[in-house]
């Protein structure tokens, strides 16, 4: 079996709801997501992937990282950072399901979310003021929804164009992972 992500980012006006520009991205599974899916499949379902990472930087130019397989970790050092964090925002609705039937060609698993928060995870200010950037994505497990410390990395991607916060705009993320 494998599994592919393929995040679509959403950039939604708020006043009019109208949505400005989509872009589509490709995301790289971490070790963590094994971790994740064996124990989904040993039947404990908290470790549903309930979260994901808004990855920013407040200096206008943000980074081009390349997506590598570290999970945890990798945000534990961001949160000392002086220019860069990220938001903890939880999947708006229960994933949805669709599966493709006898050839299990097209399972996928679909989680959505949207930005909502003003404040990083590292205390940094998340706002146009600010020079906010989003320039990263995860898509987390929250085992513990109030420790952090113990959240599983299951995707990250860096496959997008930076998204500069704009304050009467927000950002709306639809991740598929197609299974085979």
């Amino acid at each position: 079996m494998k599994s592919c992500g393929f995040p679509v980012i959403r950039v939604v006006d708020i006043l009019t709801g109208r949505v400005i520009h989509i872009q589509h991205a490709v995301n790289t599974t971490t070790y963590e997501g094994a971790d994740i899916l064996g124990e989904i499949i040993s039947g404990h379902p908290e470790y549903t992937p309930n979260m994901m990472y808004f990855e920013f930087d407040n200096t206008g130019s943000p980074p081009t990282p390349t997506a590598d397989r570290e999970g945890r970790s990798y945000y534990a050092a961001l949160e000392s950072s002086p220019i860069r964090d990220y938001l903890r925002i939880p999947i708006a609705l229960d994933p949805t399901i669709s599966a493709s039937g006898s050839n299990f060609n097209t399972n996928v698993v679909t989680f959505r979310c949207q930005e909502s928060a003003s404040i990083g995870v590292g205390g940094k200010s998340f706002s146009a003021a600010a020079l906010s950037t989003v320039y990263g994505l995860a898509l987390v497990s929250a085992v513990a929804l109030n420790d952090r410390t113990q959240d599983l990395v299951y995707a990250r991607t860096y496959d997008m164009t930076h998204e500069e916060k704009d304050d009467n705009h927000q950002i709306h993320v639809t991740w598929p992972v197609h299974f085979s």
